[in-house]
Parts: structure tokens; sequence; C-alpha cells
């Protein structure tokens, strides 16, 4: 089988990689606890029209800049629906964003084997498959890092080296991740770009009017939402106070046991697996002696700014395995680029590796090409030669995401036959981690068809039917949730949810009410309350707390 990378065979290769991993079940299961937190206020965005300030369980929240809403509440819109599948979709796509840049984009530095493996290993490792298929800010917050890493590194190292450019393109990208998480993306990006620039002896660089420029860039996108939001003053104060205890809480955490705390570490040390065997190599002189001399001095400065970063996330008490995977861009794109390097792979473990990869792929393929044929085969149309053929091409716009499933299944079950047909393929660096990442696209895409579905079946929370109950309890009028959190059933309540968090917000037309037991029997006390004459129509139990659906009487 003849093989020669170049860009767009390589990039062709980590789109049907990316969607036979991120794609597949991905709108399968619940969204948790969580996830509700960012999917509601996206909700509320779009029912009220008010994109300015998110709000959360009705009241309106400034721990983080509102990015996440954003792109939640405009992935809805730009596919026309509001599903499980919609809402994480912003998560696959930015992991699509940072393989594809640093696959794509023009590079001196990097080779490009050791960008194709990077994206392969990347997208392949446990903490990226957990926190890529769910809607959370660490996902997006990462990948935008990573890509604003990648694109400096190349800029800097660049043939036709401009300082305007290097500077206003990161600063762009590092305002938009401002407005994800806040100021912590700098420290990442800073790691990096101040231990290279010592290490080249260039840190006059920094001292540019581009570089001040460019955090002036920085600094106007991060601010433009506090402007915009057009806050008053005691708003703008607790703003700013809660963003700097949401950083001071994780240095100062009282909570945090040292077995919680270790625990933690090793969670993000595992996040790696399972290519962690691979990272000790970073560090292994035979490796690194293999890169040109200022190829492999910025190599260390980028180790260097991997493991100071590493460091600095995890010895905070109040730290979180997830909190350190916005080093897995780097880390990943430093481990493709020294794999690359090497002039051959050690016999025994190409051995090894490559038998292990060919007693799973034909099994891996025959399991893929069986959930293409369930899709192709299911469903209820008839009167034609394949029924479940119509609800194929009709789920495009569909939480199922069934052409998903169906398309990457035969993409990669093709390419895992084609491989076979020629087992010499399977040798060295490169052609090990496609095969290994397409061993995996194939796994997830079985997963996706046949285990989700029944692991979701057997041990879900119920959170869709318990929504879907509601939502026909109600009959299309509007619920409203008083005093609650932002439950993940609340997101499947059709036609749409309303919260209140004052007994002075139970104005006439509310007559629909959910609340927490314990919160009714306050309401109760109220008079005006009870002349409604609420009446219970459903009652259902979430985690600890007991749910109650009220029926109100139309106030005078």
């Amino acid at each position: 089988m003849d093989f020669k990378l170049n860009k767009l065979n390589a990039w062709i290769i980590v789109l049907i990689l990316w969607a036979g991993i991120y794609l597949p079940g991905l709108g399968t299961r619940d969204i948790d606890f969580n996830e509700g937190r960012r999917i509601m206020p996206a909700v509320g965005m779009i029912d009220t029209g008010n994109w300015r300030t998110p709000s959360l369980a009705g009241v309106e929240y400034f721990k983080k800049p509102p990015m996440i809403n954003w792109l939640i509440a405009g992935s809805f819109v730009a596919c026309g629906e509001r599903s499980t599948f919609t809402a994480r979709l912003p998560s696959a796509l930015f992991m699509l964003a940072f393989v594809s840049t640093l696959v794509l984009m023009s590079s001196q530095l990097l080779p490009l084997k050791g960008r194709f493996m990077g994206a392969i290993l990347f997208m392949t490792a446990y903490s990226s498959m957990e926190n890529g298929r769910q809607i959370e800010v660490d996902c997006i917050y990462a990948c935008v890092t990573g890509i604003a890493t990648i694109c400096w590194l190349n800029l800097w190292t660049a043939s036709d080296f401009s300082r305007l450019r290097l500077w206003l393109i990161t600063a762009l990208i590092i305002g938009f991740g401002l407005l994800l998480k806040g100021p912590l993306i700098m420290l990442f990006f800073y790691a990096v770009v101040l231990s290279v620039a010592i290490s080249e002896k260039r840190t006059r660089e920094l001292l540019r009017y581009e570089h001040f420029a460019g955090i002036a860039i920085m600094c106007l996108i991060f601010f433009s939402w506090a402007f915009l939001v057009n806050a008053p003053k005691t708003q703008s104060e607790h703003m700013t106070t809660t963003w700097f205890n949401e950083i001071a809480v994780r240095f100062t955490s009282e909570k945090t046991s040292l077995f919680l705390w270790t625990r933690r570490v090793i969670g993000a040390v595992a996040g790696y697996l399972p290519w962690l065997v691979l990272i000790p190599f970073l560090w292994f002189p035979g490796w690194v002696g293999n890169l040109e001399e200022r190829h492999a001095r910025i190599f260390k400065a980028c180790r260097l700014a991997l493991l100071l970063s590493f460091l600095a996330i995890n010895i905070m008490p109040g730290t979180k395995a997830r909190y350190s995977f916005p080093l897995f861009c780097l880390a990943f794109t430093l481990l493709g680029w020294i794999i690359s390097a090497q002039p051959a792979i050690p016999a025994a473990v190409e051995k090894i590796w490559r038998r292990i990869l060919l007693a799973i792929l034909p099994a891996a393929a025959i399991l893929s090409i069986l959930s293409a044929a369930v899709i192709f085969i299911g469903g209820s149309a008839s009167g034609t030669i394949a029924p479940g053929l119509e609800k194929v091409f009709s789920s495009f716009a569909s939480s199922d995401a069934k052409a998903g499933i169906f398309f990457a299944a035969l993409a990669t079950s093709l390419l895992a036959f084609s491989i076979l047909r020629d087992r010499q393929f399977v040798r060295g660096y490169e052609k090990l981690v496609l095969v290994s990442g397409l061993a995996v696209a194939t796994v997830m895409i079985f997963n996706a068809s046949f285990v989700l579905p029944a692991v979701e079946k057997q041990f879900g929370k119920n959170t869709r039917e318990i929504g879907k109950e509601l939502g026909d309890r109600i009959s299309g009028n509007v619920l409203y949730a008083y005093n609650t959190e932002c439950e993940p059933f609340l997101f499947y309540v059709k036609p749409r949810v309303e919260f209140l968090v004052r007994p002075s917000q139970l104005e006439a037309d509310v007559r629909y009410l959910l609340s927490s037991s314990k919160v009714l029997e306050e309401l109760l006390e109220i008079q005006a309350f009870k002349a409604r004459n609420p009446r219970e129509i459903f009652a259902f139990k979430m985690g600890r707390a007991d749910y109650r659906l009220i029926e109100l009487d139309p106030g005078k």
C-alpha cells in the first residue's frame, strides 16, 4: 500500500478519525449536572434575547465570561434544534479546530509527520476523549490555548518573521480564550513564550511595541464584555471579586485532604493514557539529540514550560484533574515532534505494537461495518430496499446523529480493510500511530452504536423521560422553576423554562410551578400563595432532592 504523507491526506485522515471518535454517540448520554450549568444559561439567552449577561437558575452569573454560553447558543441556532448533540458539538468542533491548525498551518519548526502523529496522539488520549465529548469550558479552553501556542511557535520561527503578524494573530486567539475562563490562559501561553524567548536570547522582542499592542488587543477583547454588560458599579465590583475568589480558592481550599489532592494529581497524569508510557521520552537525551540545534533548544524550552505549568496547576490544594487539560495540546505536539525525529523504531517495540494492532484491527473493522449495517437496515420507514436509509439522511439535523455514525463507520472500516490488505504497511512510528488512531475510532463507533445506548438505558437517571413527562403535564405552557438548580432534566422540558428566585415573582400568569418539597413548604406559609389553590400533579426524585410540580389557579 503506497502512502506518501502530505498536508491534504494527513488532514483527511485526521478528519476521518476525529469524526469516528468524537461524533458517534455524542448525544446518547444524558447531560450531567455541570453540563446543565453551561447549557441552561445558553437556552435562556435564546428565549429572552439577552445575550449579554448569562443567567444561572434565575441569577445573573459573573463567575466566568459568557463565551461558552454564546457557543452553545450559537450551536442551537446554527443547527436549528436544541438537543444534547448540538449542545456538545462546540467541544468536538474545537477539538477538530486544534488538530486542523496543527496539521495544516505551515511550519518550519514542526515537521508534517510530527504534527500528524501529535494530532492523532492528542485525539486518542483518554482525557481528550472524555473532555471532547461533553460540553465544558475546559475542552474548548484547552484547544484555544493549543491553537494560540502552535500559531505563536510557527510564526516565531517563520523565515518571513513578522512581529505584527506574530502578536496580532495570537492576541486575537488569546482574547477569545480570555472570554472563556479569564486570565489563566496567560499562564499556559506565556510559560511557552518566556521559555522560548529566554532560550533564544531574544527577550527584547517582548519589549517591542507590537507585543504591547497585542496585549492591548487581548485586554480590549476581554473587557469588551464588561462594557457590553454595562453593569452597575456594585455588580462590576462583584464580578471582579468573584473572579479573584475563584482563583484564590484553588490555592486556599480548606475542603481538600492530602488523599484527595493526590488522587486528583494522579488523575491528571492518568489522562495521558494510553500514551503515558511515551511521555518520559520527552526527557530522553538520545531522542532530543536527533533534533537540529535550534529546534532542540526550542523543544527544551517548551518542555520546561510544560513541566512548570503542570507543577503550577497541580501544586494548588484545590486543583482538579481537568485543570491540567490545557497542557495536553503542547504535550502531544512535543511527543509527535520528538518521535518524528527518530531515525528508526526499536525492533522489539515495533513487533509488540504491530502485533497488538493487527490482532485488534480486523475485529474493530468488522464491528464498524456491523454498526453501519444496523443503521442501514433499521428504522421504521417501509417500502424501501433499506428502511433505515431515510432516517440516516434525515438525522443530519437530529440529536440521534445516526448519519454521523453511518458515514464514519463506512470511512473507518474502508480504511481499516485497505490497511489489512497489506499488513507490511503497519511499520514505523507514523503508521503505527495512524493505525492506533483507526483502531480507537472503530471501537468508539461500536461503542456508540451498541454499548452506550444499552448502558444509558440500564443505568441512566431517566433525565430525558422526566423532562418529557414534565412537558406533557404542562401541555405547552411555560414551566416556572422556583429556587431550583439548573437540573439537567430541565433542558428536556418543552416548550421552555423560566427561573424564579423570589416569592414576589409569582405573578398571576404563573400556572405551573416546579420546586423541591422543602421550598414548597416555605411557600405554603405565604397566604397569597395558598389562596391560589396549589395542587400537586407530578412528583419525582432527582439525586437527593424531591421535586413537586404544582398547578396554581390564576392570580388576581
